[in-house]
């Protein structure tokens, strides 16, 4: 399995290196759709191979991509953050048929993913609990991945919010209620996922707002002139020394969980938004990962389970690992394409 993970783990930086062209300064397309959905397909793609090694638990590559993981879901939750101010600054009638057309961009995909995942657990012969309490819960998204119940909670409090504010206070608001969000989750010792992603989705907001204001701050942060040898230091050396400390005390200490962990996330996130303004990022591979990463999100866990339980548990791991990653893959893309087809009649 050490073998399948470091071949896993070079596949991964040679998707994110084929098609990267280094530019001078910001390039035009700095968090445009086309990147972002090309970032997005790394993401999706690090997700799976996160959870793949949480049922697994094999390799030092893997282990790597697991822990890495809520930054991934942080950056995921930066472009949703982005992409709704950008958007909602620049088109008068953005909220008009908001809820409707964002609601049923995230539930038409999870109930086909539902259809889909119960014939897998069928063909795999994998048992599930087919109660009318759990068919109903399936329905409304409550068993879906946790992304995807916060982020349905952050465009609803974004519609109201926005429309309520035209705007104006919007994003102290839901900046306020995205980090009470996270201390309450905290401190009811709720899973870490629910505090330690979040805070991507008020970066996204300040990102596009100070964007929108063609505001120099952006330049100034992520395109230092005088230090820029040295621009990364202090992030990197605030990530390792809460790195360090949240390793050390994080169980004796419960703030450390919410403290340093976000530190961590949003040094990492500023190094990554660094990176992403000096390079230009896109290819076939992470362009078609991308257009999927929301029905790769939703169908990997039906194949790790009914992979590593049902009919072919008896193969050998790598095996079973290259099964998931390309049915995850394969059923993204039909997922998606029907999902579309929908969507479009729909809308």
């Amino acid at each position: 399995m050490t073998l399948y993970s470091g071949i896993l783990f070079f596949s991964f930086i040679f998707l994110l290196f084929v098609g990267c062209k280094k530019e001078d300064g910001a390039h035009s397309g700095f968090l445009s759709i086309h990147e972002t959905q090309c970032v997005k397909g790394l993401l999706a793609f690090e997700v799976l191979l996160c959870h793949i090694y949480g049922f697994y638990h094999k390799g030092i590559a893997m282990y790597l991509f697991n822990r890495m993981a809520y930054i991934s879901v942080a950056m995921f939750f930066l472009f949703s953050g982005y992409g709704l101010v950008h958007q909602a600054g620049r088109k008068e009638d953005y909220l008009k048929s908001f809820l409707p057309r964002r609601l049923s961009k995230l539930y038409i995909p999870l109930w086909l993913s539902l259809v889909v995942s119960a014939l897998i657990y069928a063909l795999l012969g994998v048992e599930r609990d087919y109660s009318a309490e759990t068919i109903v819960k399936d329905i409304l998204g409550l068993n879906a991945i946790w992304f995807f119940f916060v982020i349905v909670c952050y465009y609803i409090a974004f519609y109201f919010v926005w429309r309520i504010t035209k705007g104006k206070h919007a994003l102290g608001i839901l900046a306020v209620l995205v980090v009470l969000q996270c201390v309450l989750c905290a401190a009811l010792r709720m899973d870490q996922h629910y505090f330690t992603s979040s805070f991507g989705f008020v970066l996204g907001m300040l990102l596009a707002e100070h964007q929108g204001k063609n505001s120099p701050l952006l330049p100034k942060l992520l395109s230092p002139r005088r230090w820029n040898r040295y621009a990364l230091l202090v992030p990197a050396l605030i990530l390792v020394i809460c790195g360090v400390v949240y390793w050390k005390l994080h169980e004796s200490v419960f703030a450390w969980q919410l403290l340093c962990r976000n530190l961590v996330g949003i040094m990492i996130v500023f190094i990554i938004l660094v990176f992403l303004y000096h390079h230009q990022i896109g290819n076939k591979a992470t362009e078609l990962l991308g257009s999927i990463s929301y029905e790769i999100f939703l169908i990997h866990p039906a194949w790790i389970l009914s992979v590593g339980t049902g009919y072919t548990a008896s193969l050998p791991s790598g095996v079973q690992v290259a099964l998931i990653i390309g049915l995850t893959i394969l059923s993204s893309c039909i997922l998606h394409r029907i999902g579309q087809g929908i969507l479009r009649r729909m809308l």
